[in-house]
């Protein structure tokens, strides 16, 4: 039974899930499990696994890697790998994970199935995608940023997925397909991630209703 009822669901940025938060160990947050369900399945980065996708990857598609291919990518397993290996992934029911690194909780993700996922008492998954973004800029007082489908309000460390997308060429923004909307964020810059000179202002006057 749940304890903490949608207090749990509230985003707090650059701190947590209602009273998760980040830093806390993989014990701390299972506490909470009465809340935000089970462990359903995880991921662990280690070298070792890194390897073990690439060698299945090529044979399932071996015409899609030559040997030297192979050889270039396993090389960049070695060197940049261990980076990732002491990273962890648990999924949850409701649509919701956990990424801890050494141990210790870094980034949240939800998806488009958690409907009880607030932000200052906005259902993200549930308002109108354009209005949610303005009303996060409005809140946070922070301009966002846009790349591709990605916007991210990057001195809050959220991430937003599908939620708008640009329409053709003409500048202007409109909803993203809500069946690939996600939503993510961390109290740390995220690693490994698209430099943010590849993103431009999202001019929040050519979003679309």
């Amino acid at each position: 039974m749940s304890e903490h009822g949608d207090i749990i669901w509230q985003v707090h940025t650059l701190r947590g899930l209602g009273p998760i938060k980040f830093s806390m160990s993989r014990s701390q947050v299972d506490r909470f499990s009465a809340d935000i369900g089970s462990i359903q399945a995880e991921r662990s980065d280690t070298v070792e696994s890194q390897q073990a996708g690439l060698e299945d990857l090529y044979k399932v598609f071996p015409d899609l890697f030559n040997d030297e291919d192979f050889k270039t990518v396993s090389e960049a397993i070695v060197e940049f790998g261990p980076a990732m290996d002491d990273r962890v992934v648990e999924f949850r029911t409701n649509g919701l994970s956990f990424e801890y690194t050494s141990g210790r909780l870094t980034e949240i993700f939800v998806d488009e199935n958690c409907k009880k996922l607030t932000f200052m008492n906005i259902p993200v998954f549930l308002e109108d995608p354009v209005t949610i973004i303005k009303k996060l800029s409005r809140s946070l007082k922070e301009q966002p940023l846009i790349y591709e489908q990605e916007v991210i309000f990057p001195e809050h460390k959220i991430y937003l997925f599908s939620f708008v997308e640009e329409i053709g060429s003409s500048g202007q923004y409109q909803a993203g397909p809500s069946c690939h909307r996600s939503m993510s964020w961390r109290e740390s810059v995220r690693p490994n991630s698209v430099e943010l000179s590849e993103y431009h202002l999202l001019d929040l006057d050519r979003l679309v209703p």
